[in-house]
C-alpha cells in the first residue's frame, strides 16, 4: 500500500466533495484513506464520489456510496466505538482518532490502520506507530476486492493481438523453463532472462571473433592461390596467343591448334593440329588447369 498524503500539491487545492470552503488538503483525510484502500489518489476518489453523489452536507462521506464509486471496495459497515480484536482482523482498516488526543475539540482525523502497529496518516503522508493517536473514536471496515476500477476502455484489435501473443508466449517460456504460471516466480523468471541474455552476448562475441578467424583464413589461401598460380604460370612453355590447346590421344601431349600461327618458333604451313610433347610436370598443369576451366 502506498502512504499518500492530503497535502499533496496535486490535489490539495481541489474543493473536497461539492463544499466551496474546505479542500482536500483541509480536510480529505477520508477520501485519502479510501485511495490509499483503492489503489488509486485522492482526487480520483473525490470525483467518483461526486459522480454518484457520495457527500452529504457538502463534504461527508457517505460510506454506502463508496463501492459504487469505487467498485473494488466492499463496505462492510461502520463502528462508533473502537474493537481492537475486530479492527485487526480486517486490515487495512480506517479507524477513526482524535487528533490532539483532547475529546472536548472537534478534531477527529482518520487514518489506515496496517498492522504491527503501524497507520498511515494522510495528514503527514507517512507512515507512524499507533501510539500518535491514543484516543480512537470508531472505525470503517471495507474489503478490498481485485477488480478493475477503472472506465471500460475500447482495446485496437492489433494491440489486442499483441497482448494474445505476448500471454502466450508468457505460457510457452513458462514450460520451457519450469515456472508455475498460475504462480510466476518473479526472481527465478528474471535469473533465466538474465543468464540467457549473457549466453546470448557470449555467442555474439564468438561469432565476431570467428568470423574475423575466417576473413583471415580466405585472405590467406587468397594470397597462396595468387602465388600458386603465378609458380605454376611460369612452368609453361610460350606459345602463340592465336592457339587452342587441348588434350591429345597421347596423354603425354598437348593437341595444338594452331591455324596459321608458329610452333617452337617455326611457321605452320599445315594450318591444322599437331600434337607437342610437354614434361611430366607441365602435363599435370595442364590438368588441373584445363578441369578448372571445364567447370
Amino acid at each position: 500500500m502506498t502512504v499518500l498524503s492530503q497535502r499533496d500539491n496535486r490535489w490539495k487545492d481541489i474543493p473536497l466533495g461539492f463544499s466551496t470552503n474546505t479542500s482536500i488538503g483541509s480536510h480529505g483525510c477520508t477520501v485519502t484513506c479510501l485511495s490509499m484502500l483503492a489503489g488509486v489518489t485522492p482526487d480520483i476518489v473525490n470525483s467518483r464520489l461526486k459522480q454518484v453523489n457520495g457527500f452529504a452536507n457538502g463534504n461527508l462521506v457517505i460510506w454506502a456510496k463508496v463501492p459504487e464509486a469505487l467498485p473494488n471496495l466492499e463496505f462492510v459497515k461502520r463502528v462508533y466505538s473502537y474493537n481492537n480484536t475486530e479492527v485487526s482482523a480486517n486490515l487495512p482498516c480506517i479507524v477513526e482518532v482524535d487528533y490532539d488526543g483532547t475529546p472536548a475539540t472537534n478534531d477527529r482525523h482518520w487514518v489506515v490502520y496496517k498492522g504491527n502497529q503501524k497507520l498511515n496518516d494522510p495528514w503527514t503522508g507517512t507512515e507512524r506507530p499507533t501510539s500518535v493517536y491514543p484516543l480512537i473514536h470508531g472505525y470503517a471496515i471495507f474489503k478490498v476486492k481485485d477488480v478493475p476500477i477503472g472506465d471500460n476502455v475500447a482495446v485496437p484489435k492489433d494491440t489486442f493481438e499483441n497482448m494474445r501473443r505476448k500471454c502466450d508466449g508468457y505460457d510457452y517460456y513458462c514450460d520451457r523453463i519450469g515456472l508455475d504460471k498460475e504462480q510466476s516466480d518473479g526472481v527465478k523468471m528474471y535469473a533465466v532472462v538474465e543468464n540467457l541474455t549473457s549466453q546470448l552476448e557470449d555467442c555474439r562475441h564468438s561469432s565476431a571473433s570467428q568470423k574475423n578467424e575466417l576473413e583471415a583464413k580466405v585472405s590467406e589461401l587468397t594470397q597462396k592461390n595468387t602465388h600458386l598460380e603465378s609458380q605454376l604460370q611460369s612452368c609453361l612453355p610460350p606459345y602463340p596467343s592465336n592457339i587452342n590447346v587441348s588434350y591429345g590421344n597421347d596423354s603425354d601431349t598437348v593437341a595444338v591448334d594452331n591455324s596459321g600461327g608458329q610452333t617452337n618458333g617455326q611457321p605452320d604451313t599445315s594450318g591444322g593440329d599437331f600434337y607437342l610433347p610437354i614434361p611430366q610436370a607441365v602435363k599435370k598443369f595442364w590438368d588441373v588447369f584445363i578441369r578448372w576451366f571445364r567447370k
